[in-house]
């Protein structure tokens, strides 16, 4: 709720998309009691990068 009432307040897009993912998927599975390496680490935030990435190049193709 709170990422969605600053995305309300700020209308960037950029708040919500990476930030939601990345929280809900700790929160899911520390409750699951999972433990992951630090490959895992690695490749989430490739992954991250990845979308972040995209989401700085649809709103440059945007503007345009």
């Amino acid at each position: 709720m709170f990422f969605g009432v600053l995305f309300r307040i700020t209308k960037n897009l950029l708040i919500v998309w990476p930030v939601t993912w990345s929280v809900c998927s700790s929160i899911g599975t520390l409750q699951g009691g999972w433990s992951f390496g630090w490959n895992q680490v690695a490749l989430y935030a490739v992954i991250l990068s990845l979308q972040v990435a995209a989401i700085a190049w649809m709103a440059k193709r945007h503007r345009s």
